[in-house]
């Protein structure tokens, strides 16, 4: 389980270190959906 979950781990974090910019981008646009979602059920 965790030699199949380490190389997953590893290919994120290369790509987060190639495209910080597309890794915040991706996280903002999935926080922004969650907020909507929060503030609707309030």
């Amino acid at each position: 389980m965790v030699y199949l979950v380490m190389p997953n781990m590893s290919l994120f974090n290369n790509i987060a270190q190639l495209f910080p910019p597309v890794a915040l981008l991706i996280l903002g646009i999935a926080l922004n959906r969650l907020w909507s979602n929060f503030q609707k059920l309030m």
